[in-house]
């Protein structure tokens, strides 16, 4: 059973931060608009939530964390001067709204369909010049749009990619790109040879995002590639068997985070120099075929078993 927040709450004019997450809360009375000291509403709820078209009143908003907020009418936001965090909204709610006059907003998450045009999406966020971090969830039936338009955005930093039916990598991505994340996208092709050209990622964290239907998959990076990635995670990685890393590769990166590929057999030499090796939930057969001379030679090196 769903409940309600009383009219009463726009009452409440001092409140700065209301968290609903979690909650049976099914509908936001139209009074919130009156709480203009508002500064973070998190609605992070798995049923959806009804509202009235206030939230634009909600001048000192920093952070709306809107999962499954829903409006019989477009969600007007524009105006939100202090809005930093503009979490899983809705599509057509970010193309209706004139997104420049979010003068401040970093992070911004978006639910995607197959229906969705990234390349109209990218161009409406290109002059969003404060915007850092771009997350993109995919709430389709078949398979992610056309991804094209990513290297518009200048600004952007920090992407993320989650959701099923993501079946190759976008064509270009933002040029200043230091951190990505693919969540449960299933890549068919092995992502390495496109992601290693990307000359500032520092960061990577690979989530179910690539599944090789042989179970035969091998990862093989170049020494070509990746020459500022600090951080690579792996997390699992269905049928992964095998690691190649070529001689010279990866000479920058710091921590490497292996989680559940429970089918990856060994560990390639090559890491011997990073200082940080994390195993987690990784088979044992794995763990004691480990070379004696790298777990000698990693500083940090941690295994947290099944």
């Amino acid at each position: 059973m769903y409940s309600n927040l009383p009219e009463e709450i726009g009452k409440v004019r001092l409140l700065r931060y209301l968290g609903l997450r979690r909650t049976s809360i099914g509908r936001l009375p139209h009074s919130f608009g009156q709480l203009r000291n508002l500064q973070t509403l998190d609605v992070r709820n798995f049923h959806r939530v009804r509202v009235s078209n206030f939230i634009w009143m909600l001048e000192s908003l920093r952070h709306l964390y809107a999962y499954k907020v829903e409006c019989d009418v477009p969600l007007k936001i524009e105006g939100l001067r202090n809005l930093q965090t503009l979490s899983r909204i809705r599509f057509d709610d970010i193309m209706l709204n004139n997104m420049i006059t979010l003068t401040s907003l970093q992070k911004l998450g978006i639910w995607v369909d197959d229906k969705s045009d990234i390349v109209k999406l990218c161009m409406h966020l290109s002059e969003v010049g404060s915007l850092k971090a771009l997350r993109l969830y995919f709430d389709g039936r078949i398979e992610w749009p056309s991804l094209g338009g990513l290297s518009k955005l200048q600004h952007v930093t920090a992407l993320k990619l989650f959701g099923l039916g993501l079946r190759s990598l976008p064509p270009d991505f933002p040029p200043n790109l230091s951190r990505l994340s693919l969540s449960f996208t299933r890549l068919e092709d092995n992502p390495m040879p496109a992601l290693e050209k990307l000359g500032q990622l520092s960061f990577l964290k690979m989530e179910f995002s690539y599944w090789d239907r042989g179970w035969g998959a091998q990862l093989v990076i170049s020494r070509h590639g990746f020459h500022q990635l600090k951080f690579l995670e792996l997390n699992f990685q269905d049928g992964l068997k095998e690691i190649q890393v070529e001689k010279g590769a990866l000479q920058q990166l710091q921590c490497l985070r292996i989680r559940k590929c429970l089918s990856l057999e060994k560990l390639p030499e090559e890491l011997k120099h990073i200082s940080t090796l994390e195993l987690v939930d990784m088979p044992e057969d794995l763990i004691s075929r480990l070379d004696a001379d790298m777990i000698s030679s990693i500083p940090n090196l941690t295994i947290f078993s099944l």
